[in-house]
């Protein structure tokens, strides 16, 4: 379908063969704003780079100098807004989250489905264990035995801080 405003193309006969392609009006030319491939990948704003094979069935904006690009995840003020990443065993594996609440925002990691980090809005930092434990500016919560804290350069230990033994003991 096609008119002065607007193009949704097939391309059948060249290299792009079996895409769709989306184009848009812009200041009197029609440009591609979306394809989707053949293979099955979406790419938005008429992307013509290469993108990395293990992470291009979305691929978002161009390399127009000038122009910021990035993506916005909106989402209720009583609710969280999430990136997750899912496998074919589970469909929350890992995620970047942002947790609207008002008494309590904040930014956490999870991983292999549990929270590894959060970042709370008052900028405090807690790896490893329940946010809530501390309003420490940098927390590590680590289980018995374990090092909450290593500073390493190469592979010298310079610096080791051990949470607690089997005993308890700091």
């Amino acid at each position: 379908v096609a008119d002065s405003k607007a193009l949704i193309r097939m391309d059948q006969l060249s290299s792009t063969a079996g895409e769709l392609q989306f184009h848009t009006e812009s200041g009197g030319t029609l440009t591609e704003r979306l394809r989707i491939t053949s293979t099955g990948e979406i790419k938005q704003y008429g992307f013509t780079g290469t993108s990395d094979t293990s992470a291009d069935d979305l691929v978002l904006g161009n390399t127009t100098d000038g122009v910021n690009r990035g993506i916005t995840i909106w989402s209720h003020s009583s609710q969280n807004g999430s990136l997750v990443f899912a496998d074919n065993d589970s469909n929350f594996r890992g995620a970047v989250q942002y947790i609207h609440n008002a008494s309590a925002e904040r930014m956490r990691l999870l991983v292999a489905g549990d929270e590894r980090l959060v970042i709370t809005s008052g900028g405090e930092v807690n790896i490893g264990g329940n946010y809530t434990q501390t309003t420490a500016p940098l927390s590590v919560t680590t289980n018995a035995n374990d090092y909450g804290i290593r500073l390493q350069t190469g592979s010298n230990v310079v610096c080791e801080i051990l949470n607690n033994d089997t005993a308890g003991n700091s």
